[in-house]
């Protein structure tokens, strides 16, 4: 299986510490090219110096972090969109059973 993505990230202390959450475990691999700008690549050659791993495993990381939010975020706003959908139809209802009172009370004199 072969994956094509493009990440547009930056890299700060707050971001990279989200990396420390997850683990690599032995997987087969495949090597890809990507290309990125100097500055943000001096940033994770840094970094994974300072954490002692390999580059690629800081960039494998990344990935897994950035997708697994990507997730989340999708699944927050489907929540959302539902909720909304389940709070127009309560709304619908609501006014339904208005009427239906205010026809109900029509007879109850």
């Amino acid at each position: 299986m072969f994956i094509r993505c493009a990440v547009n990230a930056t890299v700060d202390s707050r971001y990279l510490s989200c990396i420390l959450l997850w683990e690599v475990k032995a997987m087969k691999t495949e090597h890809i090219n990507i290309t990125i700008p100097p500055d943000l690549r001096e940033a994770v050659d840094r970094e994974a110096r300072r954490r002692e791993t390999k580059r690629s495993t800081l960039i494998q990381n990344a990935v897994k972090v950035y997708l697994g939010l990507s997730r989340r975020r999708a699944l927050r706003e489907l929540l959302a969109e539902g909720y909304a959908e389940l709070s127009e139809e309560s709304r619908r209802l609501e006014r339904e059973f208005e009427r239906l009172d205010a026809e109900s009370l029509k007879y109850a004199d």
